[in-house]
């Protein structure tokens, strides 16, 4: 497909849409739009529409107070769903089960809100999914940031970095550590092969929970030389304190 021009490839996608339309993969009714999720399943999803710029959680101001007393070592994140209800699900699938449509619409709708939210900034140089240790990439058979960097990647036109950036020591499950386990559990557990010098980086993984898997790989990233770092998550783990913050002014049709 990569040698057929791209009028010609547009021309084939959208006759295919249009011959096979998609279903929602929440309720299995027929749904007009790419992301396989209908109006009303999209709608119910728990959205995030208003964050801190650095730590991607609920939040009425641009900064929350934790980013502004120790902010993370990457300009910006974004999530654009809670890890809640259906969310969990469509996570769980990408990730134990490597369910490439959970990835293809994950994929769409944090590529929408990343298009949203650089409407009038540069997107990143080159996407870098978080990697796996080889014995859990091998036992699963797949990485779920990759593939759904893969989707994002498409979508904005950026570049996927799949090789640079490796996971040299194993680690234990971050679930269920708390956040000083977390980051001591991830200390030297990346590596950077080669020089990423005053190139802007777009790091993608599933879920962000504490910050502390992104902020180690943004470390690495920070020593090979990476002008900037923001890092994409499709979903976001929201504490009980902010879960009640939510904000106004984002259509999720357009996403």
């Amino acid at each position: 497909m990569r040698r057929i021009p791209r009028p010609l490839r547009r021309a084939a996608d959208a006759l295919l849409w249009a011959l096979l339309p998609g279903h929602c993969l929440m309720c299995d009714q027929a749904s007009e739009r790419r992301a396989d999720l209908c109006d009303a399943c999209s709608d119910a999803l728990p959205w995030i529409d208003r964050a801190c710029v650095r730590c991607a959680l609920p939040s009425d101001a641009s900064y929350c107070a934790d980013c502004q007393r120790r902010p993370p070592p990457f300009e910006r994140a974004i999530a654009p769903l809670e890890y809640a209800d259906a969310t969990i699900a469509m996570v769980h699938r990408l990730k134990f089960g490597g369910s490439r449509i959970d990835a293809r619409v994950l994929g769409t709708l944090l590529a929408a809100r990343v298009r949203t939210a650089y409407a009038d900034a540069p997107l990143p140089d080159v996407i870098v999914p978080v990697p796996l240790g080889r014995a859990r990439l091998l036992r699963r058979g797949h990485n779920q940031a990759a593939l759904l960097a893969r989707w994002v990647g498409a979508a904005l036109a950026v570049p996927i970095d799949y090789v640079s950036c490796a996971r040299i020591r194993h680690t234990t499950p971050q679930a269920g550590l708390s956040r000083a386990a977390r980051l001591h559990n991830l200390a030297g557990a990346f590596e950077v092969v080669g020089s990423f010098a005053e190139r802007r980086v777009g790091i993608v993984d599933d879920v962000m929970t504490t910050g502390s898997t992104v902020a180690a790989v943004a470390r690495a990233l920070r020593v090979a030389g990476a002008a900037s770092i923001d890092v994409w998550c499709a979903a976001r783990t929201v504490p009980a304190s902010h879960s009640d913050v939510r904000a106004r002014g984002i259509d999720h049709r357009d996403c």
